[in-house]
């Protein structure tokens, strides 16, 4: 069994696909992951809201193949219709044995150029803003926020958090709780 990789070591790989991402355009890939995220991203905001943070929260809870314990996913969100359909869906379709493959595809869906094989980058603890998109000639839209809490925890489980923010919604004004709190940050294993 390999020793894990270092907190520090993943992040320099997140640093290498943030400097390959395509400027521009999405450029995702034609799959049903792309276009649920997509759904997910571009429905609308609710009439009554002026701002709104839709988010979905998936999270690997178990062990692998652990037949005494067991596994099995679990996904929180916002409440909108939106998340709902993409915690559905990831329930349904994302791999428990090999977690990091879930925010690569997310990175790719959003234009980013990942190298292939998918390199290994677990654990992987951070967040990458995945930007901006012209929408014309006078706006843009914020593509997702990609939270990824994997690998050296002490009592949670490994977990990543999308979040679309719309009206005039940010981090500061429409906060959720830290998905890795550095309380629970292992330093043995």
């Amino acid at each position: 069994m390999m020793p894990p990789r270092s907190p520090v070591r993943a992040l320099q790989a997140v640093a290498v696909i943030a400097l390959t991402t395509i400027s521009g355009t999405t450029g995702a890939a034609e799959d049903k992951l792309c276009s649920e995220l997509i759904a997910f991203r571009e429905a609308p905001m609710q009439a009554h809201q002026t701002r709104e943070r839709d988010w979905v929260e998936l999270r690997w809870v178990g062990t692998w193949m652990d037949v005494a314990v067991g596994w099995h996913f679990e996904c929180r969100n916002s409440g909108a219709p939106a998340a709902r359909e993409l915690c559905d869906y990831l329930k349904a379709n994302t791999s428990f044995e090999f977690s990091d493959y879930l925010p690569v595809r997310f990175l790719e869906c959003s234009g980013f150029t990942v190298p292939s094989p998918y390199p290994t980058l677990y654990p992987w603890i951070g967040s990458v803003d995945l930007g901006w998109r012209a929408t014309n000639s006078h706006g843009a839209e914020r593509l997702p926020l990609l939270e990824i809490a994997l690998g050296h925890h002490k009592s949670l489980p490994d977990s990543i958090r999308i979040s679309v923010f719309k009206g005039d919604a940010n981090e500061l004004n429409s906060p959720l709780p830290e998905l890795f709190p550095s309380s629970d940050f292992a330093t043995e294993h």
